[in-house]
């Protein structure tokens, strides 16, 4: 019986098989993110600078390159951001066009924490934040699909610590009013390391300025309505005591 001949041709198409799977894997983007449950909030990723901070600067720029995991925002994703900055009360911030002063808290002339929301729109990349002139100033973003277009924010509060007496910061539990809401968090002191984490909740990102900046912030994806629980955060660095201040936001979902 003859044998049938081996001509070339299924090498070649072995080959070419490959090659298209070598390109899948490695040149076409990734998928996006599955599209979060009905009825609630999705984290997608930080936004971290993408800046050289350390000297004074009248601007603070958010970039979407530099989130971490890269995530492509989609139109209607919304964007927290917090703001920090050396000279409290003497600053005016200007913010981007379409975004949102949730809340500020200052400790005199001292340091300041701003809290602010964006609903991203297409095409959007830059988002800078401006003083009226040079200050030491950071911050961290965080981006989430599904929440409330009207109403973002259910519940915020903020407390301020002036004095140099403690390493902990404590902010004041809050009641929510919808379910399945996002609690972020951050927590702000004039020094060089970073804060640890409250119970229950997961880093986002920090900033760090070498002559005294320390921001982190913090999430926590809630399910029932209420009381959301004091949040404590503790000064890494066990030889200062600094001024601090810290702020609490639950959002709601659609």
């Amino acid at each position: 019986m003859d044998q049938p001949t081996r001509t070339g041709l299924g090498l070649a198409g072995a080959g070419l098989e490959a090659a298209v799977l070598y390109f899948l894997l490695t040149q076409m983007p990734p998928p996006g993110p599955p599209p979060p449950p009905p009825g609630k909030i999705a984290y997608r990723s930080a936004i971290m600078t993408g800046l050289d901070h350390s000297n004074p600067s009248t601007f603070f720029k958010f970039s979407i390159l530099n989130t971490l995991p890269k995530y492509n925002p989609i139109p209607g994703d919304f964007i927290l951001a917090s703001l920090c900055h050396v000279g409290g009360t003497y600053y005016t911030i200007s913010p981007p066009l379409g975004w949102t002063l949730i809340r500020r808290d200052d400790i005199g002339m001292s340091i300041g924490l701003s809290m602010w929301g964006h609903f991203y729109e297409a095409g959007e990349l830059d988002f800078t934040f401006r003083f009226q002139s040079s200050t030491h100033c950071g911050g961290v973003g965080a981006i989430y699909s599904n929440v409330h277009r009207t109403s973002p924010v259910n519940v915020v509060i903020g407390i301020t610590y002036p004095s140099y007496e403690t390493r902990t910061i404590i902010i004041p539990s809050i009641t929510t009013t919808v379910q399945n809401a996002e609690l972020v968090a951050a927590f702000l002191t004039g020094g060089m390391t970073g804060f640890t984490t409250p119970a229950e909740m997961t880093h986002i990102g920090g900033f760090k300025t070498p002559l005294g900046l320390a921001l982190d912030t913090f999430r926590q994806s809630l399910t029932a309505a209420g009381p959301t629980g004091s949040k404590s955060s503790t000064y890494t660095d066990p030889a200062m005591y600094r001024p601090g201040i810290g702020q609490m936001v639950a959002l709601s979902p659609p």
